[in-house]
């Protein structure tokens, strides 16, 4: 125990050494009140400690008095309640009661430094934050406390610290799964189209707008994927309808969407596609058909499709389009759109293609054949009955139509009407002669000559001639005898009727077009019987009279002309038909044939012989001329010719031949129907 000097300096708390400076001085060093020395006043001696003690608000002045008490010393300088502490321990942080705490979380311990408390952080925690030791290579604080890494912006992944060599983070992230490909601060799958197969490479939409951008593949690569109703092609999206001639859309001619046809196919052993087309375009619309295609692509770089059956569209094959004007034969393989290629059809007779239902066809030709006796016109596109047809930049082509047939007249009659059958000879005396029996003509059988009087008594006179229509015969005396008949028969006085000319151009009918002939002439009036030869009744008659001859036959009529062919690109039958943009051709149409003139009517046959002393029967009449023929009516030349509802006809040309002339009568009077010439002819 050393002596403990008192001073009556500033008073302090109890029981605690504190350092006291009334005078002038600089403040005590640290730790100056556990160290116990302090400068002395004046220039003094140093005290060892210098106590002031408080008792109450009383001061106790030492006067010099001695006191023994606790003197520490370093390092453990400070006397905390009789007890020596270390000050720079974090127990007794520079006074006895400044404890210091360890770390909040982490790994370290605590620390004291002139008093003030602190931590010492260990490994792998060794960044103090606030009380906590954190790990610095961790993304909540990398590097420094605060610098919270975040994870990715897009995807997923985890955020990532990486500590520099002056040791601050650095922030990043660590992509997982399928989005494995790191892009700054966002993770994305190597397929994603925004960064496929790296960061910078942005896949294109499609530029129509018709779908969406792809990035796909082991290696990947940008692509489109279409919405419905549109294809890919050339890293766009461009509509299923599309056609040939959009030449900016080259992919819509393939066998995806159609069949292909060429003249220089095989309807055996080709398949439709481009490489092994089909050789008929029926054929290749039924096979579209079957495999559930609605189109039909045909060639015209390699001919005409001229041969096979002619092209009829009925119900099988409803619904298709029919796309001509493609070039197959410039690049083998490669079909392109040309307009100038049109698809023609160009059959030897007939139609060239007959439409009974629903149809497009579009950059094709079609052309008919001259109208013939048989078939005199010449109509290249034949619509009947049906709705929904459409010819676009189609080229339509009608033959020239033929002209009506003229027929001969009647040949004349090769032979006269029978003669009367000669009455009977006695071959004794007293009046047994029989009279020639009546003759009819076989041709026309209401003509018969009378029966000539028998020798018999009571049949001395003869029967008169049966003159169908005809007048009755003439009586006459035969060597003075009277004879009811025996007189020869009146010829027909009335020819037939004659034909009048046709009175409209055709019979148009779902069928299709009949030219109209003229009226066949009528047949002549037949002539009268001759009548037959009579008897006397005198001793020296014994003989029968002779029959009388058959009248002549009339003439036959006359035939009529028959109607000129009519020359027509398109003949609409109650249908619905559009036409645009098309070359629609006819050339001349045929003239109606002329009507023939009647036939001569027959010449009457000769009376028959009478027997001994009896009279002769008489001639029969000559038969009337027969009626003379009708004209045909004149074809006509029309680009269109329609009955129903009127076609739908926008842009293109349409362009015709002349009309028919109306055919002559036999009698050479004219009263047929001409044809006509029109661009568009409605036939109501």
């Amino acid at each position: 125990m050393q002596p403990i000097r008192y001073a009556a300096f500033a008073l302090a708390t109890t029981g605690v050494f504190s350092c006291a400076l009334p005078w002038d001085a600089e403040s005590p060093p640290d730790g100056c009140e556990r160290t116990g020395y302090c400068p002395p006043p004046d220039g003094g001696s140093q005290a060892d400690v210098i106590i002031v003690v408080r008792d109450g608000d009383s001061a106790l002045t030492p006067d010099g008095g001695e006191e023994t008490g606790t003197v520490c010393s370093s390092p453990t300088t400070l006397d905390c309640n009789g007890s020596c502490v270390n000050p720079t321990q974090p127990a007794h942080c520079g006074n006895c009661t400044n404890v210091c705490g360890g770390p909040d979380a982490g790994s370290g311990q605590a620390t004291c430094t002139a008093g003030v408390c602190g931590l010492g952080c260990s490994s792998p925690t060794t960044l103090d934050c606030n009380g906590t030791c954190v790990d610095p290579s961790q993304p909540a604080n990398c590097g420094s406390c605060g610098n919270a890494c975040a994870g990715p912006a897009a995807g997923t992944g985890d955020a990532l610290c990486t500590l520099g060599g002056n040791g601050g983070g650095t922030c990043s992230v660590s992509c997982t799964g399928a989005t494995s490909e790191t892009c700054g601060g966002s993770c994305y799958a190597p397929t994603d189209p925004n960064h496929c197969g790296s960061c910078t490479n942005a896949c294109s939409p499609p530029p129509s707008g018709n779908g969406q951008a792809t990035c796909e593949g082991a290696t990947p690569t940008c692509g489109v994927s279409c919405t419905t109703g549109s294809h890919v092609c050339s890293a766009d999206c461009l509509l299923n309808t599309d056609e040939p001639s959009d030449t900016a859309d080259p992919c819509i001619l393939t066998e995806a969407f159609g069949v292909f046809v060429a003249p220089t196919g095989n309807d055996t052993t080709g398949n439709g596609t481009r490489a092994a087309p089909y050789a008929t375009v029926g054929n290749a619309m039924d096979q579209a058909k079957t495999k559930g295609l609605a189109r039909v692509y045909a060639c015209g770089s390699a001919g005409s499709y001229s041969s096979g059956p002619n092209l009829v569209v009925g119900s099988s094959r409803a619904g298709l389009t029919v796309y001509g004007g493609l070039d197959c034969t410039t690049t083998p393989g490669t079909w392109t759109y040309n307009a100038s290629d049109k698809a023609t059809v160009a059959p030897v007779s007939g139609y060239a293609v007959q439409v009974t239902a629903a149809v497009t066809f579009e950059d094709f030709g079609f052309v008919s054949a001259p109208g013939t006796a048989a078939a005199p016109s010449s109509i290249a596109v034949f619509v009947s009955n049906a709705t929904g047809v459409v010819l676009e930049r189609c080229n339509v082509q009608a033959g020239a139509g033929a002209a009506g047939q003229t027929p001969m007249q009647p040949s004349p009659y090769a032979t006269a009407a029978p003669s009367g059958h000669p009455g009977a000879a006695s071959v004794s005396t007293g009046g047994t002669g029989g009279g020639g029996a009546a003759i009819p003509n076989p041709v026309c059988g209401t003509s018969i000559g009378g029966a000539g009087g028998s020798a018999t008594t009571g049949e001395l006179d003869g029967q008169s001639g049966q003159p169908g229509a005809n007048n009755a015969g003439t009586s006459a005396d035969c060597n003075s005898i009277p004879s009811q008949g025996g007189g020869t028969g009146a010829s027909a006085t009335t020819a037939g009727t004659a034909g009048t000319g046709a009175s409209t151009w055709a019979v148009f009918a779902a069928t299709g077009w009949s030219p109209t002939s003229g009226d066949v002439g009528g047949a002549g009036s037949v002539g009268e019987g001759g009548g037959g030869g009579g008897v006397a009744a005198a001793a020296n008659a014994i003989g029968g009279g002779g029959g009388g001859g058959a009248g002549g036959c009339g003439g036959a009529g006359g035939p009529a002309g028959t109607g000129g062919g009519s020359s027509m690109a398109v003949l609409v039958f109650d249908s619905a038909v559009t036409i645009e943009t098309c070359t629609l051709s006819a050339a001349n149409a045929g003239p109606g044939g002329a009507g023939a003139a009647g036939q001569a009517g027959q010449t009457g046959g000769g009376g028959g012989a009478g027997g001994t002393a009896a009279c002769n029967g008489g001639e029969g009449g000559k038969g009337g001329p027969g009626g003379s023929g009708g004209g045909g009516a004149g074809g006509l030349s029309a680009g269109v010719v329609w009955t129903g509802t009127a076609p739908t006809i926008t842009g293109g040309t349409q362009t015709f031949g002349t009309a028919g002339t109306a055919g002559q009568n036999g009698d050479g009077t004219t009263t047929a129907t001409a044809g006509t010439a029109a661009a568009v002819v409605a036939f109501q």
